[in-house]
Order: C-alpha cells, then structure tokens, then sequence
C-alpha cells in the first residue's frame, strides 16, 4: 500500500477511536492505546496485534502514536527529523512520556509534517454537481486548496461551471476550502499549461493536498495530461503520487437522457474529433471470451491489459496477455505520444 493510502487508512482508524473517547481525559486516552489495551479492544489498528508481536521491544508500549511524527520524505530520500537512525531500532515516539509531551487529539495534526505531498485530478463530471462521484467528492474534501480552472484573466469565476460544481458540492455537503483560480485560455499552448502548472505547485509550498478539477473525465479531451507530464517533468514524485479520478463523460450522461444506448451486444462505439477525425484513435477491447487468444488484437500503440478492476484480484499490466483468464478483462491500446 503506498505511504499515502496508508497515512489516511490511519488517520481513519484513529479518528474512529478517538470519537468513541471522546469523553475521556487526555490520560485516559493515552492509557487506552497502550499495547496491552489495544490488542484486546481494537484487534484491527495494527495486523501486529493478531500475533501478540510488539512492533519495538521496549517497557510500556504505547500504540498512540504509530507513524512517527519525525519520520520525513526528502526529493531523493527517507529520513528522521530528530537524529539519523533506523527507525526499527528507535522506540522514542512509542514511549509514554514522548507522548504525554507530544499529545493531541488530532493525530492527523500531529503528524503533519510527514505527509506526503499528494495532487488528485479530479474529474467533476457532465455539468452537473450530482453527477461527480463519491471518490471525486472525497478528494475535494481532503484537500487544502482546490485549484479551478476559469477562462478569465483576473481569476473571476464568474462563467466557470467548474466552480459551480465545486460551490454546490461544498455547500450540499457542508464543507469548505480555499479556491484557486487557474486561468486556462484553451488555446493548446505549452506556454500556458506551463503557467497552470506554476500556479499548482505553488500550492505545495503551504499545502500538502492540492486537487485540480476538471469538468467531464480526465481521460477524454482534457488538460490534465498536458499538466501532468509538465509536473512530472519539474517534480517526479508529486507526479508519481498524483491521483486521477475518473469522471462520468458527456457523452455517457447524454445516452442517459436519451435512454439510448452507446453500444450493445457486439456492437462497436466511435469517438471522432470532429476538427481531426482522421487522427489515430485509441482502441478499447472489451467483452472477450475466457482462454481467448489475443492473437486477434492488433496492438498499433501502447497496449495494456486491465483485469478484474476495482476488485481484490484487480491486475494492471503494461503489454498484452497471451490468453484471456476472465471475462472481466478489457485491453486498451493508446496512441503513441498523447502523454
């Protein structure tokens, strides 16, 4: 699981305890997370407990501070703010007195300083804020800003529908963030996705969680891989540790009020860019038969095979399957050079 996926699991789970303490004294608290305690009341916190297996051997352990508020993600490097050692030879942040000095009810607060940078892409959808997902809504909401595109130089937002989105979202959900405009010409310039991508990372010298949105799915027609691959260009791993969530296109939103369906059966479905339509497509193969050979697919571009997505034996891989093991297996082959 990767460090960010893991700091938020976290986050989550102490948050939980803490709302069923919530009535407890700051010692109880800490007196609650110790080892002995947790291991019996919150079997889940740590896949340690099931074994009986402190993590460090050390007199009062104590479970309050798991993920240690020193540890810290330099470009090239992992590193302790405190002193340079192994981090599974050091019990301080575990000690009872380390965390009596550093408590907070916030473990998330307390741990600030080691998150790890994290961009979400986020994709709002076909115009309308019912139509963003839960995933995208919960990326809004963990972020510290929100960065929005709009066509006006001096950043007002008043024609930009991606704001509009985000206002409704926040205000139907009650939350609230800082919102900042990003102009976007749609002129298909580099010099201004380069501008765009100074306004992002700027961000990150305050912030630790920026989102980007963008109206309809990320993936169809839209700027964030031109961003993207000017952000990995200038900093590799906010680019590696960038999430793109996907969004409900127009064209799947118009089917729906239609009640027409894009394709059925064996039923193919094109989508040309009417000002190029000449221009290679991307293809995606679905609906093949298991033990299948993928012979019969010509791969043109960069191929990838997709299997059991968004389930436990989800697989992605880079290049195409000799034989199909699933029917849920699709494969798309993308053009050469998009990103």
């Amino acid at each position: 699981m990767p460090y960010y996926k893991w700091f938020e699991n976290h986050h989550h789970k102490h948050k939980k305890i803490l709302t069923k303490l919530k009535n407890f004294s700051e010692k109880e608290i800490i007196d609650y997370f110790s080892f002995s305690n947790m291991k019996e009341k919150e079997s889940d916190f740590c896949p340690l407990y099931g074994k009986n297996q402190p993590c460090h051997d050390t007199k009062d352990l104590n479970c309050y501070m798991c993920g240690c508020p020193n540890f810290r993600f330099y470009k090239k490097e992992i590193s302790c703010a405190i002193k340079d050692i192994d981090c599974m030879n050091c019990d301080i942040p575990h000690s009872q007195s380390y965390v009596e000095k550093n408590f907070n009810r916030d473990w998330k607060e307390i741990m600030k300083e080691c998150q790890v940078s994290k961009l979400f892409m986020v994709s709002l959808g076909a115009g309308d804020y019912e139509l963003a997902t839960i995933k995208a809504l919960k990326a809004l909401e963990k972020s510290d800003v929100i960065c929005i595109p709009t066509k006006d130089k001096e950043g007002s937002f008043e024609k930009s529908l991606t704001y509009e989105i985000v206002k409704d979202l926040m205000k139907e959900f009650q939350f609230t963030k800082p919102l900042i405009p990003v102009y976007t010409p749609m002129k298909f310039k580099n010099n201004d996705w380069e501008r765009q991508v100074d306004v992002i990372m700027e961000q990150f010298e305050k912030n630790k969680v920026v989102s980007f949105v963008t109206l309809g799915d990320a993936g169809v027609y839209s700027t964030v891989y031109y961003l993207l691959e000017i952000i990995e260009r200038r900093d590799k791993k906010i680019a590696d540790n960038c999430e793109v969530i996907a969004g409900v296109t127009s064209f799947s939103y118009a089917s729906s009020q239609v009640k027409k369906p894009l394709c059925l059966g064996d039923s193919k479905l094109e989508i040309i860019p009417l000002v190029s339509p000449d221009s290679p497509p991307t293809k995606v193969y679905m609906r093949p038969k298991k033990g299948m050979d993928t012979e019969v697919i010509e791969e043109t571009g960069e191929i990838y095979t997709f299997e059991d997505l968004n389930f436990k034996t989800e697989q992605i891989i880079k290049g195409k399957k000799k034989r199909v093991e699933g029917y849920m297996t699709l494969f798309i082959d993308f053009v050469k050079g998009l990103s």
